[in-house]
């Protein structure tokens, strides 16, 4: 599932009546049944799944973004809301800077992969430039439904979307992992590994004819993601990774690894 699919238009407010974290919640707690996929479901039912998380860790992320998610046992589907509220809360930020615009997700308990991926969508939108403050200038619900809208990419190949390719993404630094894993995690449907690994230096070092080219120092950070996605997604999953490091030709540590897949059967979990 994409995120314009659980994003529900009815389940979008401009500002906040609560100032504090708990009334916050249960406020979208109460946006949220607006969606017909939770109405076998009490607001305080919805509210308790939010809090359970949030005990978990604050799900207030710094740069006045916030994503309050959780699961439910039984649900059909995903909703996705969103808030906006310009005077901002404070919701126990990582920053400890007030939070002004919130996404909100409510899925299966059962399907993780699919949670996982949708709260990695969220994420890439709001890292979109602008778009933070594009989303605070919408004036009615309506408009922030559509704002949002505007930043959801679709799929540019329908010919192609059966086809599936294998990436492989090696990543010597590791101050790019965590952006590019997010960026696959978002895009790949499960179907995703990581492989904790050593360059070949570390094997090279340690025999006699190549051991004055390497030192324990100069061993470095390796990752290797290996994914499984649609063809269709080539393109725009490389020009991102290339945004992310700055520059694949430019000496990044990264390297991209494409291939045809001519077979496929059956599916991971995150």
């Amino acid at each position: 599932m994409k995120i314009k699919e659980a994003l529900k238009s009815e389940c979008m407010k401009i500002d906040f009546k609560s100032r504090t974290k708990k009334d916050v919640i249960r406020e979208i707690s109460e946006i949220a049944k607006a969606s017909n996929l939770l109405e076998n479901y009490s607001v305080d039912d919805i509210y308790k799944a939010f809090m359970e998380r949030e005990n978990l860790g604050s799900t207030g992320f710094g740069d006045r973004i916030g994503i309050p998610h959780c699961r439910l046992k039984n649900m059909e589907s995903f909703v996705v809301g969103a808030v906006i509220d310009k005077e901002g809360v404070d919701f126990e930020s990582m920053d400890g800077s007030k939070t002004n615009v919130f996404f909100f997700m409510i899925g299966p308990d059962s399907e993780r992969s699919q949670h996982i991926k949708i709260l990695s969508e969220i994420s890439k939108i709001l890292k979109e430039e602008g778009a933070v403050d594009k989303l605070l200038d919408s004036k009615t619900s309506s408009e922030l439904y559509s704002n949002i809208v505007s930043f959801v990419h679709d799929e540019i190949d329908e010919n192609l979307e059966k086809e599936k390719v294998l990436f492989n993404v090696f990543i010597q630094k590791e101050e790019y992992f965590e952006d590019i894993l997010e960026e696959f995690s978002s895009d790949v449907d499960g179907s995703i590994s990581v492989v904790e690994t050593k360059n070949a230096g570390d094997y090279l070092n340690k025999m006699p004819l190549f051991s004055a080219y390497w030192s324990d120092t100069n061993l470095t950070f390796i990752r290797i993601i290996i994914a499984v996605a649609e063809k269709s997604e080539v393109k725009d999953i490389i020009s991102r990774v290339d945004s992310i490091v700055g520059g694949l030709d430019n000496d990044s540590g990264v390297m991209v690894v494409v291939q045809d897949l001519l077979y496929t059967l059956g599916k991971i979990d995150f």
